[in-house]
């Protein structure tokens, strides 16, 4: 079985933090893009509930 060095260590740490890095700002770009590309949604919670409150009565 071959020994890892600490050169292999170091390499495999900054390869997983620039994957990190890089899966962090396509996250970002792509809610970016999905919010200009949308309205926010409103809720419904409140409408629905004061609709069931007014049927009740």
């Amino acid at each position: 079985m071959e020994n890892i060095s600490s050169q292999d260590t170091i390499q495999l740490a900054l390869t997983a933090i620039f994957v990190l890095i890089a899966a962090m700002v396509l996250w970002k770009l792509s809610g970016l893009i999905k919010r200009g590309r949308k309205e926010p949604k409103k809720s419904t919670y409140f409408r629905n509930s004061m609709k069931e409150r007014q049927n009740k009565l």
